[in-house]
């Protein structure tokens, strides 16, 4: 069975995230997600059918290697969504039309300036940009609510 691009039902990066302004990120690191919960590619366009094939080609013989992340780079949207940013199109594209559940990837959280107040936005713009593992965006992502919906469950676990 050959799989046929079709862009129907996906969102693309720039229209997703142009709904929240100005933003930072937070690098979560690496996750393992509900497919069903990627609803956005880098960009329309994007999904080559030559790769496509190869890849479809590899899983039905060796099946989906899990273990191969760091090519799919997510952004969690403050929505509870995920979209693509940067690489890794076709691997949630493919495990959608395959029936694959979860996937593994490196993923950003998105903190979009308009809920943060002037003083954390302060605080923030001290931070060196490149910095997007710190500390302060993580505690952010807490405050916030803006935390993977599997780790926000664990926060409230008690012994």
């Amino acid at each position: 069975m050959k799989i046929e691009i079709d862009y129907s039902g996906w969102k693309f990066y720039d229209d997703i995230v142009r709904e929240y302004g100005d933003y930072y990120y937070y690098d979560y690191g690496v996750n393992t997600v509900y497919v069903d919960d990627i609803i956005g590619l880098s960009y329309e366009g994007v999904l080559s059918q030559e790769k496509l094939d190869r890849l479809s080609k590899s899983i039905k013989e060796n099946g989906y290697y899990f273990k191969r992340y760091q090519d799919l780079h997510l952004v969690l949207m403050p929505n509870g969504f995920y979209s693509v940013c940067s690489g890794g199109n076709h691997r949630p594209y493919l495990a959608k039309k395959l029936g694959i559940k979860k996937i593994k990837c490196a993923m950003e959280i998105l903190i979009p300036k308009n809920i943060l107040t002037e003083e954390q936005i302060k605080k923030c713009e001290d931070i060196d940009p490149v910095n997007t593992d710190h500390p302060y965006f993580r505690q952010l992502c807490e405050e916030y609510n803006l935390l993977p919906k599997q780790m926000r469950v664990n926060l409230n676990y008690t012994l």
